[in-house]
């Protein structure tokens, strides 16, 4: 569910390179702050692009200047929204801990469950749920509807589609937290990027972990395909993330960026098709030369 959005680093160019990084510096800095040195370690790849999404629609810009703990002689000199630092920060812990519960179904891993309790008593993290608990309720319900329906093994593109609609809420929050006059609804273009990134989310972190979970990706498509050839499977697959690449490529150039287009742009592009093959070639490398042919 985390660390799939990523950028493609060989065709980045090195001064946008080095701004991805120095946002990511800069959440890491805010997660340490708010929530406690640790926590740094559970930063994910994905809210640095959660961040630089929401950027755009920030109007206020604050200068940082700190050093990073792992390499205290090198200074760091950026500037991000504090309203994107303090919701990304969040939603980093909110989601690892959800990737938790979803990791103890699956695996009923009992040092998880000790992990998840000592998340869930950050006094922080109390704090935010107790204030903002409603509105987070959507985004509870939805991973827990998703859950119940892999138990059911559901078919999957019901499945993506809800998890599509959880990410679009992941934007829709800060909207409703920080922009009360302002709904991602209104970018249409937006939306439909989020969904479809989302639903590429679901299907590749499916593909990666079918033979852990308790929902086999390959076996349900045959099944709904009433098929047994995990060939075809695979190939369909292939199929679905290259479309759900072109519709993302697609709403990203109708949307008007005010800053980090190219960054953007290489993830939602190459970074998602750099993310595919290489789980493609980890996980599957005896057919990889087929489905590249595709």
């Amino acid at each position: 569910m985390l660390g799939y959005i990523k950028t493609q680093r060989d065709d980045l160019r090195i001064c946008d390179f080095r701004l991805y990084k120095q946002q990511y510096c800069a959440l890491c800095q805010g997660i340490g702050k708010k929530y406690g040195i640790v926590y740094r370690l559970i930063l994910s790849y994905d809210m640095v692009f959660l961040a630089l999404v929401l950027e755009n629609f920030e109007t206020e810009m604050t200068p940082l200047s700190f050093k990073c703990p792992t390499n205290p002689f090198k200074k760091i000199n950026t500037s991000i929204s504090n309203n994107v630092i303090e919701y990304c920060a969040f939603i980093n812990y909110y989601l690892s801990v959800l990737k938790l519960e979803d990791d103890i179904i699956d695996e009923k891993n009992n040092v998880k469950k000790i992990i998840l309790k000592f998340f869930k008593h950050n006094s922080q993290y109390q704090n935010i749920l107790n204030t903002y608990g409603a509105k987070l309720n959507v985004l509870s319900e939805l991973m827990s509807k998703i859950n119940s329906l892999e138990s059911e093994n559901a078919c999957f593109d019901q499945l993506s589609n809800l998890f599509g609609e959880f990410f679009v809420e992941l934007f829709q929050l800060f909207f409703k937290l920080y922009k009360e006059d302002c709904v991602i609804e209104k970018y249409d273009n937006l939306y439909s990027l989020c969904f479809n990134l989302g639903k590429w989310i679901y299907i590749i972190d499916a593909y990666e972990d079918m033979q852990n979970g308790n929902f086999n990706l390959l076996q349900n498509i045959m099944k709904e395909d009433d098929s047994d050839n995990k060939l075809n499977a695979h190939k369909k697959i292939a199929m679905i993330n290259k479309i759900l690449i072109l519709k993302m490529e697609k709403s990203f150039h109708e949307i008007t960026w005010n800053k980090y287009k190219e960054i953007l742009y290489n993830i939602v592009s190459l970074g998602c098709t750099n993310t595919y093959f290489k789980i493609l070639h980890e996980k599957y490398p005896e057919i990889e030369s087929i489905i590249r042919c595709i």
